[in-house]
């Protein structure tokens, strides 16, 4: 059975803003940037007789997770608050979404493309994980990758593949992965999966001033107009 990931507009900003601000904002308490950030995901799930829609409407980011440069941990509890709050609105706990953050003069583009935005070992660990101990029988979950680059780019690259789609804001490569994974015989597996994202087919770079992220050592400022 074919899976559709519908990410709505709010849930694509809240994502990718969260995932910009882990990258270049300096957090209290922290010394590094370019931390990984975690989020919950509610809405609903409709299931037909040839496809199941997995209809995201709210990104939830996990304020009480401890977010490091290649790793983040969450909070049981704050997922079970979570969880139990969206219940009590109507929304379903459809599953989480992460990011990957890389430093420009840390990993090639290409490998960036291939391996890096994709999920790691200890991503898979921890969606079994889910899967086992919140009862659910699916779980969606989105990867954000980000890669600065030198230069400002004003066009989108292509949908690599139904769940994963290349894309870049200013002079920031991004990536965006979902999947559906499922359990069998307590076995991980991955389903058919296509991602819809209608902001993002949809991005404007018809700005006549264009941002400029970057990483200015001993200073707070990142953001600069080009």
């Amino acid at each position: 059975m074919k899976h559709i990931v519908s990410l709505s507009d709010s849930a694509f900003f809240s994502f990718l803003s969260a995932g910009f601000e882990a990258y270049f904002v300096r957090h209290a308490g922290r010394t590094h940037r370019q931390l990984e950030m975690n989020a919950q995901l509610f809405g609903r799930k409709v299931m037909l007789k040839t496809q199941t829609k997995h209809l995201v409407e709210v990104a939830s980011v996990d304020t009480s997770a401890h977010m490091k440069k290649r790793a983040v941990v969450t909070n049981s509890e704050s997922t079970k608050i979570k969880k139990a709050l969206s219940e009590m609105i109507g929304y379903e706990h459809l599953g989480s979404a992460h990011s990957h953050p890389f430093g420009l003069k840390e990993e090639r583009l290409t490998y960036v493309r291939e391996h890096g935005a994709n999920f790691s070992e200890s991503d898979l660990d921890a969606i079994q994980h889910l899967l086992l101990n919140f009862g659910h029988d699916t779980h969606v979950e989105l990867l954000l990758t980000l890669l600065p680059q030198k230069n400002v780019s004003t066009q989108n690259g292509p949908q690599l593949a139904d769940n994963f789609i290349e894309f870049n804001i200013a002079n920031c490569k991004c990536f965006l992965r979902a999947q559906v994974f499922t359990l069998v015989d307590e076995k991980l597996i991955q389903v058919k999966t296509c991602l819809k994202c209608e902001l993002l087919h949809n991005l404007d770079f018809t700005l006549n001033v264009l941002p400029k992220f970057r990483l200015a050592k001993g200073k707070k400022t990142v953001f600069e107009l080009s």
